[in-house]
């Protein structure tokens, strides 16, 4: 799920660096992986992104918080989705995984996650795009799906699907104002009925 409303200017830059997992993190556009640069930050501060592992203590910390801040909004409807929700993503599944300091202090995050289905076939969704609550409004979100964009192109991906919840408008709105497209539910989140799915042509 994904809770920020909230861009990496385009430019050329170094094609890839390794990934966990044996994927590519391709690094944003224009970018290095680890110097500091003025992305989506008020004049004076810099967001520095890299590519780290999934279990990364800083992306941990952000997913916690992710989690902390959702989970009263659904608390109420639990009976109803009760077996019905999707399982988290595994290590194994995160093809890459960025995420975004200011100073020491995790900002944001992303990863790209290759999901298989019961046939063996699969697709690639972003996953976990949350930026840290005092750092909204200043456009990391959009940077954060730039990175995950970026390094699905350089696997060779040319369509990315993502899933948010009924209850997070703001998400919604981001993604729909960045051109993704509404799409029925796949698995695993088709049985959960608070569960909103979204596709886009890379």
């Amino acid at each position: 799920m994904t809770l920020d409303a909230d861009a990496l200017a385009p430019g050329t830059g170094p094609a890839a660096t390794p990934a966990p997992y044996g994927g590519v993190a391709a690094v944003p556009r224009g970018r290095t992986g680890t110097s500091p640069e003025p992305v989506g930050a008020h004049p004076g501060t810099a967001v520095r992104w890299s590519a780290v592992d999934w279990e990364h203590p800083d992306a941990r910390a952000l997913r916690a918080r992710m989690d902390a801040e959702l989970r009263p909004r659904y608390a109420p409807f639990d009976a109803q989705r009760a077996g019905r929700q999707a399982d988290p993503p595994t290590a194994s599944e995160i093809v890459a995984t960025w995420l975004a300091h200011e100073g020491a202090r995790p900002v944001a995050m992303a990863s790209l996650r290759r999901l298989r289905g019961p046939d063996g076939g699969g697709l690639h969704e972003v996953k976990r795009v949350y930026v840290h609550d005092g750092y909204r409004g200043r456009g990391l979100a959009r940077a954060a799906l730039d990175a995950v964009g970026t390094s699905a192109r350089a696997l060779g991906v040319t369509r990315l699907a993502l899933q948010t919840g009924k209850l997070q408008p703001e998400a919604m709105a981001l993604y729909e104002r960045q051109g993704w497209q509404r799409i029925p539910c796949y698995p695993p989140y088709d049985t959960d009925p608070f569960s909103v799915c979204y596709a886009k042509d890379l």
